[in-house]
């Protein structure tokens, strides 16, 4: 026996909630992840020159700008019990 008598799928226009009037207020930087890290020079260079490269399109396409910073990992150390 199946759980849902109905297949899984989109709405139609005529069926989905209306958008908002209003833009939806948004946080400035993610609050749980904050930076993509990148443990080396080339990761590093690599990740900021794929985001530039995304930019470019984005601007092409009228849309806003990434605000995801891209960042050199912190040194860490793990204790072995």
């Amino acid at each position: 026996m199946s759980l849902f008598r109905q297949s899984a799928r989109l709405p139609q226009p005529s069926e989905a909630l209306p958008g908002r009037s209003t833009p939806m207020q948004v946080a400035g930087r993610h609050a749980v992840l904050y930076a993509p890290l990148a443990t080396s020079e080339s990761q590093l260079a690599a990740a900021l020159a794929s985001k530039a490269r995304y930019q470019s399109a984005l601007d092409g396409a009228g849309r806003r700008a990434i605000t995801t910073e891209v960042a050199p990992a912190p040194a860490y150390y793990i204790r072995y019990a």
